[in-house]
């Protein structure tokens, strides 16, 4: 009987000892997935801003989304160009809506791209966007057609 008794007291332990390391474990990264999923909801609430911005023709806004990097290499009224350009092409932009996400922190700082699908009134495109965050503020960095 006091063999048992010590069987059960030695696994007591080692499942305590399991249990702590578990808990420290789950203290460090459960906050890391939490401020991941932050930044992640951020970066699509800002896509969706733009979107949203694009779809009502308020290219002025949108342009205003996006980063120092982007205007730097496209100014306002290429944009608004461009935009009315692929208005023109497919018959406007009637909604735009995110297929897929993915945010990560890079050494230069938090950045997600974005794969969407503009749907327009004569054809639907792809499109992939960069966003970058800048201080506390995501902006678009650039986007591609597929």
């Amino acid at each position: 009987m006091s063999e048992n008794i010590k069987t059960i007291s030695k696994w007591s332990r080692r499942n305590r000892a399991l249990f702590i390391v578990l808990v420290c474990i789950t203290l460090v990264v459960i906050p890391q997935f939490v401020y991941v999923f932050l930044q992640a909801h951020a970066a699509s609430h800002a896509f969706t801003t733009f979107s949203q911005a694009l779809v009502v023709k308020d290219y002025q806004r949108a342009y205003s989304l996006t980063s120092p990097e982007f205007q730097s290499a496209t100014n306002e009224q290429t944009f608004i160009n461009q935009q009315e350009s692929i208005c023109s092409d497919l018959g406007g932009i009637e909604k735009i809506t995110k297929d897929w996400y993915e945010t990560e922190n890079y050494s230069d700082g938090w950045s997600s791209d974005i794969s969407a699908r503009f749907i327009c009134k004569q054809a639907e495109r792809q499109v992939d966007f960069a966003m970058k965050k800048r201080g506390k503020i995501w902006k678009v960095y650039g986007y591609r057609e597929r």
